[in-house]
């Protein structure tokens, strides 16, 4: 069969240009350290039967700098959810007016996604009320930063929820927003799955203007992109989508969007697709 060592599946693309598991990233601080997981990555790569990565852009970078062919892009979309009803379940759990817009963040409190931005954002959003959804070391710095801009009355900062129920929560928001900075090549190129969690929900996108992202938004006609270095441009993005007239059209296109291409089953078709042929190949059937 066909080893691990064999496939190889990029997982943090980090500011070097290289891809390092997350873990290992933190403890690359010495030189000599960077080095030896680099000749190693160079190693595996140059060695394996196929290579895969989220997006196209980072394929390309691969295949120039290790000079192999272009990987195989298997995006991380969830699961397909074959029902979704648009429910009240932030507003009904977090005693949300229905006069007011419900905008979601749902993901990691980590730096380098714009969260405090966001946050600032809400100072020009006064009909809105923000919920962060999720975990992390910027939790609680969130939340200060939120009284400090004094819209902590209107920012909710919640636990995550469990896988199972991701869907049908992100369904009860207008909006889905992800202010991912792009000041890094790892982020730059991010195309995080948070989004395609989004369109399964049927949820509108406001994204960072960055290429992976945009182009998802763009093709598919889900949302709209804002500078995510400037909270009055995030409000001024979002707060203009909510009045759209072309609103409601974009949460079927993004429903539309998930069922049809933007979903695990669809991208499984290529993962198992090349497993077969790698190991069709090793076996000369």
């Amino acid at each position: 069969m066909v080893s691990s060592d064999e496939i190889f599946n990029e997982m943090e693309f980090n500011k070097s240009g290289l891809y390092f598991h997350p873990l290992i990233t933190i403890i690359t601080s010495k030189k000599i350290v960077k080095w030896i997981l680099r000749a190693y990555e160079r190693f595996l790569i140059r060695r394996s039967d196929a290579v895969f990565v989220v997006n196209d852009s980072i394929g390309k970078i691969l295949a120039q700098h290790y000079n192999i062919s272009q990987p195989f892009t298997v995006r991380n979309c969830p699961e397909l959810v074959s029902s979704i009803s648009r429910n009240n379940y932030l507003r009904d759990t977090l005693n949300i007016s229905d006069n007011r817009k419900v905008l979601l963040y749902h993901g990691g409190f980590s730096a380098n996604r714009g969260l405090h931005n966001l946050v600032e954002s809400m100072v020009y959003l006064p009909d809105f009320t923000l919920v962060m959804m999720g975990y992390g070391p910027l939790k609680e710095e969130l939340a200060v930063y939120a009284s400090d801009m004094g819209v902590d009355n209107r920012v909710a900062i919640i636990d995550a929820v469990p896988v199972n129920k991701l869907i049908n929560v992100i369904s009860s928001a207008d909006i889905g927003v992800m202010p991912i900075q792009g000041n890094i090549l790892s982020y730059y190129l991010s195309l995080p799955n948070k989004i395609f969690e989004c369109l399964m929900a049927g949820v509108p996108v406001a994204a960072s203007n960055l290429p992976e992202m945009a182009r998802i938004i763009m093709d598919h006609k889900v949302g709209v992109t804002f500078n995510p270095e400037d909270p009055r441009d995030i409000a001024q993005v979002v707060a203009a989508t909510l009045r759209d007239p072309d609103y409601s059209s974009m949460r079927q296109r993004a429903r539309s969007a998930a069922l049809s291409v933007c979903n695990w089953e669809e991208e499984a078709k290529v993962f198992w697709n090349v497993y077969k042929n790698a190991l069709d190949a090793r076996l000369g059937t």
